[in-house]
């Protein structure tokens, strides 16, 4: 083990002291090559740096989650295999969708005076309660808003 450390830190001093060799070795090759090769090389790049971006955006949400809910990757995962991957209050699956088209996980719903985790909603139902400020009246008096409206419609078309 000493030896393989010892052997990077010599390389990395090496490469440390003769930079600008390297540098100018890399555009030499560079120039050398044709534009398909030079598509192909940032293509490689693109990919190799969504990679890392999206496992560390991945890590980042369990260090999130984990700093602010006190809720391990463990725990979490059990939340979401208990509600079946659903929405608590809607029932339906995740619909957003990140910059690599993955499906964004659900959001973890906690009362923001305790701290105390409730369930997983989606997006929407999340932003919903943010709206209404958690308060039950501005939601049921929304409700009954629609119900109104929604009736007057059905006697409009009966």
């Amino acid at each position: 083990m000493a030896k393989t450390q010892d052997r990077k830190e010599y390389k990395r001093n090496y490469y440390l002291a003769n930079r600008e060799k390297y540098l100018e070795l890399a555009k030499e090759q560079y120039k050398n090559l044709t534009e398909e090769e030079k598509e192909a090389r940032r293509d490689r790049q693109r990919e190799r740096f969504l990679k890392v971006e999206r496992e560390s955006r991945k890590r980042d949400r369990i260090k999130r989650i984990t700093r602010l809910y006190k809720l391990s990757p463990e725990d979490y995962f059990n939340m979401v295999q208990e509600q079946d991957n659903k929405c608590a209050i809607c029932g339906c699956e995740e619909r957003r969708k990140n910059k690599f088209g993955d499906t964004l996980p659900l959001s973890v719903d906690h009362n923001h005076t305790t701290g105390e985790v409730r369930r997983l909603l989606c997006n929407k139902c999340n932003t919903m309660l943010g709206y209404a400020r958690e308060i039950p009246e501005i939601l049921e008096s929304a409700a009954d808003y629609l119900r109104y409206f929604n009736d007057k419609q059905d006697k409009l078309d009966g």
